[in-house]
């Protein structure tokens, strides 16, 4: 069973540069040891989970961040996907771009997390190793400034709720379950995600990953997913936030 992996880290982290003062490179960003940048941690997980291929869906500054992912792991089956429209279109078109590579690469069942991402290597391995396609939460209180909303209604439907300006979080139905997504998703019936994809309209490409994410699972039946608390989460949106994820990583890989 060929099992991919999509990574997507094509946007400019404007937020993150903000923090740092300076332009950057947020997911091969690190303090002195390239070991422990958000994207050298990720590929590490995944070479030791043995998951493969490795999709990179990139924009911004893809050449140094491709460089970096070559040189520091040249065994790994990685394929590297630019996305043009990095600066004027959402998160959905690089998620489009990372499905419709994983197609042509015949992968079966396929893992997707963003790339500024960093949670325990086991919680990973649970994703993986499920029989089910997953849904993931985490434990940060739910802040509509960071927050992705992940609930199910009374009729069992998953849906996600963000907000792209930060400001505020609303849902508009009643709900059975209620979580913090940890923004990593397991798709376990690959065929299905093509289908879905490829049927998507223009401007849902436009938009963000949470559309076809959504999707996907709305055509499974409640027991063909799976729910898994991700532990060790930390979204990386400023370098505050990377410098609270950075024990982990070393603690991981001493």
């Amino acid at each position: 069973m060929k099992h991919g992996l999509l990574i997507t880290s094509a946007g400019i982290s404007s937020r993150f540069s903000s923090s740092l003062g300076r332009e950057s490179s947020k997911i091969i960003y690190h303090e002195g040891d390239p070991r422990f940048s958000l994207l050298g941690y990720q590929l590490r997980v995944a070479e030791e989970l043995d998951i493969g291929p490795v999709i990179l869906v990139l924009g911004y500054r893809s050449d140094e961040i491709g460089a970096f992912a070559t040189r520091y792991f040249p065994h790994l089956d990685l394929h590297i996907v630019f996305n043009e429209r990095y600066r004027d279109w959402g998160s959905g078109y690089s998620l489009l771009l990372g499905v419709r590579k994983a197609k042509e690469l015949e992968v079966e069942q396929a893992t997707f997390l963003e790339g500024d991402l960093v949670f325990e290597r086991q919680s990973l391995k649970k994703i993986v190793d499920s029989d089910r396609s997953v849904v993931t939460v985490q434990h940060e209180l739910i802040r509509s400034d960071r927050a992705v909303v992940v609930y199910t209604d009374t009729g069992g439907l998953i849906h996600y709720v963000y907000d792209t300006n930060h400001a505020s979080l609303s849902i508009p139905v009643p709900f059975t379950k209620l979580g913090n997504s940890a923004q990593i998703w397991k798709f376990h019936d690959a065929q299905l995600l093509y289908s879905i994809a490829e049927t998507q309209e223009i401007a849902e490409h436009r938009g963000t990953n949470l559309v076809l994410v959504e999707r996907y699972f709305q055509r499974l039946d409640p027991e063909k997913i799976a729910w898994v608390e991700v532990d060790g989460w930390v979204n990386c949106n400023t370098v505050e936030d990377y410098r609270q994820a950075l024990p982990l990583m070393q603690r991981m890989y001493r």
